[in-house]
C-alpha cells in the first residue's frame, strides 16, 4: 500500500479503478477524482474487462457501479479470490443493496456529492495504510496454505510446476533446502497439486544459476518433469498480490516444460500468434489430409505447435487453433464416418502435437484410399479459406466453375450435410472462441466471421446456440488470462 498524501497532492500516487457502463456516471466520477493529484484514475467502460484491468493495474481502490452487464457481486467474488485484501466501493441505488462481503463499502450514488466521494476515498485509503503499517509481518493465502512472513526487504520466490501432481515428498523438500541453505536466512516450501511454492529470504548468489542447478538436480535425482518460474528482488509489499499471478502463470508450464525462466522474461517473451497465420497453416493441413499426404500433415502441425505457438506462449492462440482443429475434424468425420479427434489437455504442448499429428494422419491415410470428389474437396477448402467473408453456395459454385445445384447435391452426398451447414458450424465455433477468449465487441466478432450485419448474426447465433452472444460471453466466465483486445 502506498503512502497517501491526498491533501497536498504530493508523494506517491494511489491507483483508483472505476467501472461503470453508464457514461455520465463514469465521466462524473473520473472528473471529480482527477482533480486530486494524489490519485491516478483508470476508467473501465465495459464490466467484462474488469478482472483483466484489475490484474494489470492492481489498484489501491476499486469503485464499481451496481448497474453492470456482469453482476457486480460476481466481479467482487472474482476480485477477492485474487486478492482478499482489496477494498471496493459499490455505488448502489439503495443503501441496503447486497454488500455482504469483506472489504466492500456501499455508497448511494444519487445523493453522493463530490465532497462525500473525496472523503470516502480519503478515509478508506488512509485506514488501509494504517492497517498495513500496524504489523511487522504479512499474511498470504495460497491454495490451502496460510503463510506468514516477516517484513524484510529481500525475498525470492520460485514455483516448481510439474506435468503431474507433485507428491509431498520429504526427500524432494530436503533436497531444495540443502541446495539453498548456504545462501539463505529462511526457506519455506508449500507443495500443492502440480505446483510447489518456495519462498526464500536473503539469497545472495546469482539466482538464475542457483535455480538452474537445482532444476538439474531435481530431474537427475527424482526424474521430476518440471519447469521453474522465479521472481527475484521481491519487496514484501508486493508479495500479497503475487499469489494470484503465480496461479495464472502455472498455465504457462504447458509451453515451458524443462525450462528455468524469470517471470519478467515470460512477460517479455509472450507474443500473440497471428490468427491469420494459424488459419493458413490449418487450411494447408486440411488440404494435405483431403489429398492423403500424411507427411505434409506433420509439417503443418509442427509449424503450428512448435514454431508458432510454443515460442509465443499464446494461450489464446492455442485455444483458437484447437477450435479450428475441432471444426475440421467435424467435417472429416462426416465424410469418413470415423471419429478420431477431440480437444484434450496434455502435460505439455509437445504431447498435444504428438496426439494431433497421429489423429489427423489417420484421416489422411483414410482419404488416400477413400475417393472424394475433387469438387467437394475444393468446396471445403473454399469454406475454410473464406469463412470470414460474405460467401454463399452461389459464389462458391462460381469460384469452382460448377453448377450450383450440382455442387449442392455432390456436397451433400459426400459429407452427409450441406455447404451452408458446414460454413455456419465453422463460423459459430470461431465466434464462440472470440466471445470467450477476447475483448472484441459483438459487431467486431460478427465481421470477423463473415457477417457484416451484426443484428442478423445475433439472431442466427441465438437460434443455433440457444442464447445471445452476450449471454454466452458472461457464462463462459473470466477470459482475462491470455485474452486479447
Amino acid at each position: 500500500m502506498q503512502v497517501n498524501l491526498l491533501e497536498n497532492g504530493v508523494g506517491y500516487v494511489n491507483d483508483i479503478l472505476i467501472v461503470s457502463e453508464r457514461r455520465h456516471l463514469l465521466k462524473m466520477l473520473c472528473s471529480n477524482l482527477e482533480k486530486n493529484h494524489g490519485l491516478s484514475i483508470h476508467a473501465v467502460p465495459f464490466s467484462a474487462n474488469t478482472v483483466s484491468e484489475f490484474l494489470e493495474i492492481r489498484p489501491d481502490l476499486l469503485i464499481l457501479d451496481s448497474h453492470l452487464a456482469v453482476p457486480y457481486q460476481s466481479i467482487i467474488q472474482k476480485i477477492q479470490h485474487i486478492d482478499q485484501t482489496q477494498i471496493t466501493i459499490v455505488l448502489t441505488d439503495a443503501q441496503n443493496e447486497w454488500v455482504n462481503s469483506r472489504n466492500v463499502v456501499s455508497l448511494k450514488h444519487e445523493s453522493l456529492t463530490s465532497e462525500h466521494l473525496h472523503q470516502a476515498v480519503y478515509t478508506i485509503l488512509n485506514e488501509k495504510q494504517i492497517v498495513s503499517e500496524a504489523h511487522d509481518y504479512i499474511e498470504l493465502d495460497w491454495q490451502e496454505n496460510h503463510i506468514r512472513l516477516n517484513r524484510i526487504e529481500d525475498h525470492m520466490i520460485f514455483t516448481i510446476t510439474s506435468s503431474e501432481v507433485i507428491p509431498i515428498n520429504l526427500e524432494i523438500m530436503k533436497c531444495i533446502e540443502d541446495h539453498l541453505r548456504a545462501t539463505s536466512k529462511s526457506i519455506k516450501i508449500y507443495p500443492e497439486g502440480k505446483t510447489m511454492l518456495c519462498i526464500v529470504s536473503s539469497l545472495e548468489t546469482r539466482i538464475d544459476v542457483n535455480i538452474k542447478e537445482l532444476s538439474q538436480i531435481l530431474f537427475n535425482k527424482f526424474g521430476l518433469d518440471h519447469s521453474i518460474i522465479y521472481w527475484d528482488d521481491m519487496h514484501w509489499s508486493t508479495l500479497e498480490s503475487l499469489t494470484s499471478e503465480i496461479n495464472l502463470l502455472e498455465d504457462y508450464h504447458y509451453f515451458l516444460r524443462g525450462s528455468v525462466i524469470s517471470s519478467y522474461d515470460i512477460s517479455d517473451l509472450r507474443t500473440k500468434a497471428s490468427f491469420d497465420i494459424i488459419n493458413n497453416l490449418l487450411v494447408g493441413m486440411l488440404s494435405s489430409v483431403l489429398e492423403g499426404r500424411t507427411s505434409e500433415v506433420s509439417k503443418y502441425l509442427k509449424e503450428l505447435f512448435i514454431k508458432l505457438l510454443k515460442p509465443s506462449k499464446d494461450l489464446c492462440g492455442l485455444s483458437y487453433a484447437r477450435t479450428w482443429l475441432s471444426s475440421i475434424a467435424s467435417v472429416l468425420e462426416s465424410i469418413s464416418k470415423e471419429s478420431h479427434y477431440e480437444i484434450k489437455t496434455f502435460p505439455a504442448i509437445e504431447l498435444e502435437l504428438e496426439y494431433t499429428e497421429k489423429t489427423f494422419k489417420k484421416y489422411a491415410t483414410r482419404f488416400e484410399k477413400q475417393e472424394i470428389s475433387k469438387t467437394v474437396y475444393k468446396a471445403i477448402l473454399f469454406i475454410y479459406e473464406n469463412f470470414d467473408c460474405e460467401i454463399s453456395l452461389d459464389n462458391a459454385a462460381q469460384s469452382l466453375s460448377v453448377n450450383k445445384i450440382y455442387l449442392s447435391r455432390v456436397f451433400k452426398k459426400n459429407t452427409g450435410t450441406t455447404f451452408m451447414e458446414v460454413l455456419i458450424m465453422h463460423r459459430l465455433k470461431v465466434a464462440n472462441h472470440f466471445l470467450s477468449h477476447t475483448h472484441l465487441k459483438i459487431y467486431e466478432i460478427s465481421n470477423r466471421v463473415g457477417y457484416s450485419d451484426s443484428h442478423y448474426f445475433g439472431r442466427l447465433y441465438k437460434k443455433r446456440i440457444g442464447m445471445s452472444p452476450n449471454e454466452y460471453r458472461v457464462r463462459s466466465g473470466d477470459y482475462s488470462n491470455g485474452g486479447r483486445s
